[in-house]
C-alpha cells in the first residue's frame, strides 16, 4: 500500500486499524477537519479503502475519483468539488493548492507511535448527511458526482451482514472492483463486519487476477460484469 508500504501486501484486522488510525492522525495534523471535502485521486491500490476510512475517521467527507479517468476529466471533477485537500500519487498530473502525496502520508506515519496517538471518537453522521462522494462511469459524458448519505450505504451492509450470518458464511471473500466504486465500500464494510478474510484485487487483468484467485480460492467473489466476462473468455479453465 502506498500510504503504508511497511505492512507489505497482507494485513491483519489490527494492522488495518493501525493504518486507518495513523493516517487519520496525520491528516488531522495537516489541517483536515470535520465536514471538509477531501478528494482522492491516486493510483489504483487497495490503500484507497483505508484512506477513505481515515478521512471519514476525522469527520471529513472522502470524494473518490477513479484513477482510470484521464487528468483532464479528473481535474474537472476536482474543480467542481472544490475540496479543501487533494490526496494523490506522485506523478499524477491533477494540481491543487493543498495537495497531500501518498508517499508523504507513508513518511508521516512511519513511526508506529503515530498509530497510538488518540483522536476524539469518530463522528457519527446523521442518516441523511453526506459522508461519501463517488461518481458515475462517464460512459456518456464527463462523470457526474454522486453524494451518498449514510442511510443509503448502510442499508446493504446491514441486510447482507444479516443474511451472511444467518447462512454461516465464513469463506474468503474476493473483491475485484474499482476501489472508488460506491458498491466497493459497502462490500468491504460487510466483509469487515463479518470478520472474514478479504482478497482485494488491485490489477483485475486476467493474467494477474486469475492466478491470484486460484491461489486464494475464495468462496465468494464480487466483480464488475464486464470483468467476469473478460476472465471467462481469457482463461475459462483457470476460472472454473
Amino acid at each position: 500500500m502506498e500510504i503504508a508500504p511497511r505492512y507489505g501486501g497482507s494485513l491483519s484486522y489490527r494492522q488495518m486499524n493501525e493504518v486507518v488510525e495513523a493516517t487519520a492522525v496525520y491528516l488531522a495534523s495537516q489541517g483536515v477537519n470535520k465536514k471538509d471535502i477531501v478528494a482522492v485521486y491516486k493510483r489504483q491500490n487497495p490503500d484507497i479503502l483505508p484512506l477513505a476510512c481515515a478521512i471519514a475517521r476525522v469527520g471529513a467527507i472522502p470524494a473518490m475519483i477513479s484513477p482510470e479517468l484521464g487528468s483532464k476529466e479528473a481535474a474537472e471533477l476536482v474543480a467542481r468539488l472544490a475540496p479543501k485537500f487533494l490526496i494523490t500519487s506522485e506523478g499524477m498530473s491533477v494540481e491543487h493548492p493543498r495537495t497531500v502525496l501518498a508517499g508523504e502520508i507513508a513518511e508521516g506515519t512511519s513511526d508506529r507511535a503515530a498509530s497510538r496517538s488518540r483522536l476524539p471518537s469518530a463522528p457519527k453522521p446523521k442518516a441523511e448527511e453526506v459522508y461519501l462522494i463517488t461518481h458515475t462511469s462517464g460512459t456518456t459524458d464527463l462523470p457526474k458526482l454522486v453524494p451518498q448519505a449514510r442511510r443509503g450505504t448502510q442499508m446493504p451492509i446491514t441486510v447482507q451482514s444479516a443474511f451472511a450470518k444467518a447462512l454461516g458464511i465464513r469463506e474468503t471473500f474476493a473483491l475485484a472492483m474499482s476501489f472508488v466504486h460506491g458498491r466497493t465500500f459497502a462490500a468491504f464494510a460487510t466483509a469487515l463486519r463479518l470478520g472474514i478474510n478479504v482478497v482485494l484485487v488491485s490489477d483485475p487483468e486476467a493474467d494477474n487476477a486469475l492466478p491470484l484467485l486460484a491461489e486464494q480460492r475464495p468462496g465468494l467473489l464480487e466483480t464488475h460484469p464486464n470483468m467476469a466476462m473478460s476472465w471467462y473468455y481469457s482463461r475459462a479453465s483457470v476460472l472454473s
